[in-house]
């Protein structure tokens, strides 16, 4: 917490590459996730819903999935809703997530301010609005 994250370079569902420093928004949620893992596929539409309801108020969630297998990526998009997320895969297998991130269980999440410093982590969707309510009481 307080720390600037490294940025990060990944693939868009459409293709293009896309820089999490280049992520416009007052809240930032960098969202990382494992394709297997039960918790993810409960919380992936959840976070499909905290984005639809918090996109006009300036946050945006960069979705990133470890595996890189792309057509069970896509699936995964289709099969939790989640097209409204920014989902991004690592195509060029360049990011250690564990060792650049520490990224020790999924999912893992962090909320990142205008300047993508770490403000929070491991946030469960079900409260984020509220702690991006008590940020902006601060």
């Amino acid at each position: 917490i307080g720390k600037q994250i490294p940025n990060m370079v990944l693939t868009g569902v459409d293709g293009k590459n896309y820089a999490l420093n280049d992520v416009s928004a007052k809240y930032t949620i960098l969202y990382i996730y494992s394709l297997d893992c039960p918790h993810c596929q409960e919380h992936a539409p959840k976070m499909a819903v905290f984005q639809a309801k918090m996109a006009a108020k300036g946050v945006k969630v960069f979705a990133v999935s470890v595996e890189r297998d792309e057509k069970k990526w896509r699936e995964f998009i289709n099969k939790y809703h989640t097209q409204n997320l920014l989902n991004l895969i690592d195509k060029n297998n360049k990011i250690d997530f564990v060792k650049q991130y520490d990224v020790l269980d999924f999912p893992t999440d962090f909320i990142l301010d205008a300047n993508k410093k770490i403000v929070g982590k491991h946030i469960n969707p079900a409260l984020m609005e509220d702690f991006l309510k008590y940020l902006e009481g601060k």
